[in-house]
Formats: C-alpha cells, sequence, structure tokens
C-alpha cells in the first residue's frame, strides 16, 4: 500500500476557470476538482490524500481536464 498526496496551488485562474478529474491507476478519486475554489482563491496550497495499492509495481496519476489545462504542484508516493 502506498500513499500519495497531491499538492495543488492556483497560480492565476478565479474559481470555474480550471476543473479537471483526478485518476489513480485508472480509477477517479477526484472529481471535478476546480483548485481556486477548493482552496479559497489563487495562490493557496490545497492536498488531497489517498491510499492506493500499486499495480504491477507502478502507481499511475492521470490529471484530465473539463475546462481549461489540469495542473499539480507536487506529487509525493510514500
Amino acid at each position: 500500500m502506498h500513499r500519495v498526496i497531491l499538492t495543488f496551488a492556483e497560480p492565476s485562474l478565479h474559481p470555474g476557470d480550471r476543473i479537471f478529474d483526478v485518476f489513480v491507476n485508472g480509477q477517479k478519486v477526484v472529481a471535478n476538482l476546480d483548485v481556486a475554489a477548493a482552496a479559497g482563491g489563487a495562490l493557496t496550497a490545497y492536498q488531497q490524500r489517498f491510499e492506493v495499492n500499486p499495480r504491477d509495481g507502478m502507481v499511475i496519476i492521470e490529471f484530465r481536464p473539463t475546462k481549461g489545462d489540469a495542473i499539480v504542484s507536487a506529487i509525493e508516493v510514500q
């Protein structure tokens, strides 16, 4: 079992301008993430944490945008 910690910080857009989903090993773990809204504004860190089982020894993280581009500021796998 691995812990995945994703850190996001919206650099410049307003709430609603950037929305995306996060998948880990093919499973949606976050739906419709709006970093600016979740963090309370731009330039504010926001984290999501997950416990995942590796698949074939790997943890595959995907960011699929629904509006604008997906972003991530840091990825930590423990």
